[in-house]
């Protein structure tokens, strides 16, 4: 959760959080994680696409994507 805070700021670091997320938490755990980075990036960041990514991985997760690619790609920095 630390290292959540903010999003990523380089590839690596991504990569081990979506790794890390997609062992360690189960599929409700993963949706609730979600809604509360929705909730805390919200209050902290000023650019809205970290907040649409947040929903389009949240939708793919609802849809049975692989749940270690939707946090990579959504970790992934811009």
């Amino acid at each position: 959760m630390q290292q959540l805070i903010q999003p990523p700021s380089n590839l690596l670091t991504a990569l081990s959080i979506a790794k890390d997320i997609e062992v360690q938490l189960d599929f409700h755990q993963q949706l609730w994680l979600i809604d509360y980075l929705q909730h805390c990036w919200k209050e902290f960041l000023s650019d809205q696409n970290w907040l649409l990514k947040l929903e389009d991985a949240k939708n793919s997760l609802l849809k049975m994507a692989s749940p270690r690619l939707v946090w990579e790609v959504l970790l992934f920095p811009d």
